[in-house]
């Protein structure tokens, strides 16, 4: 069975300062929930949350792109009324319950491989923080919860990266130095006018992906996502087939062709599978 538990306390809630949280260790945890509170404080406020597994960033996002992810995923999807927003660690929206929480992040402490766990990392986990920078708000506050179970050892994950594209005029432009090791999840594209019309992929010269934003939008609606505006998201689990992903190992020449329709500045988010060594 799965709870819901309360978390230490966040240190360093202040406008103008990052809140950080010493993630206790031992249990799985299959995500956490944020809960805001305090005068002023809007998911918009938190423009950096980032997970550090052993002092490496694992996940980046912001709040408000966060709260779209999940209204993507058909989630529940915090907002300022209720002041609450949910890290999810698993995927969402997948056929089956052992598929969705695969990626969920066990820190049981095990130095030896556990037949149980095929995707064993022999990496120990000695921290896990939760960093967030708060920016705008007025005397705020910040709780968490956690959903966790029991504890196993760290297996495959999901990473979220984070870059900033930005391009000049209209036309189609590529971007070619996404790292490259681990299997692609998914790529979000979030495009701040809301002027990214056509999408493709290219790997080893062959053309994987082509969709415009209303195909792309059409696609997925039919399938278990929910479309939301401004954001595109190439995902092969669209139809919820967990197995599905996009493999970049020994590839030599991978390629994002984006079409804006005039000047447009695009946050993409790169969410990796893999062991917390890897990309």
């Amino acid at each position: 069975m799965k709870l819901f538990t309360d978390l230490p306390a966040f240190q360093g809630v202040a406008e103008g300062q990052e809140a950080t949280l010493n993630l206790p260790l031992g249990e799985t945890y299959h995500g956490i929930l944020l809960k805001r509170g305090g005068g002023t404080f809007n998911h918009d406020h938190m423009v950096s949350i980032v997970l550090k597994i052993n002092g490496k960033p694992i996940q980046d996002l912001t709040g408000v792109h966060l709260d779209d992810m999940n209204a993507f995923d058909g989630a529940a999807v915090g907002n300022n009324t209720t002041g609450l927003s949910y890290i999810s660690f698993e995927r969402l929206g997948l056929d089956t319950q052992a598929m969705r929480e695969a990626t969920a992040i066990g820190t049981r402490d095990l130095l030896q491989p556990d037949p149980a766990q095929p995707n064993y990392n022999p990496v120990r986990i000695k921290t896990m923080t939760l960093h967030i920078k708060i920016t705008g708000a007025t005397s705020p506050t910040l709780s968490a919860k956690a959903r966790l179970s029991g504890g196993r050892v760290l297996g495959a994950i999901k990473k979220i990266r984070k870059f900033s594209l930005s391009f000049t005029g209209a036309g189609k432009k590529e971007v070619s130095d996404i790292p490259l090791g681990d299997q692609i999840n998914r790529i979000w594209l979030f495009a701040e006018g809301g002027h990214l019309t056509d999408v493709t992929l290219t790997r080893d010269r062959f053309e994987v992906f082509n969709r415009t934003e209303l195909e792309n939008d059409f696609i997925q609606a039919d399938g278990v996502k929910a479309p939301v505006g401004n954001l595109f998201v190439l995902d092969p689990t669209e139809l919820g087939a967990g197995m599905e992903a996009i493999v970049t190992r020994g590839v030599e020449d991978f390629r994002l062709g984006l079409t804006n329709s005039q000047s447009e500045n695009i946050t993409m988010y790169v969410e990796y599978l893999g062991g917390l060594e890897g990309n």
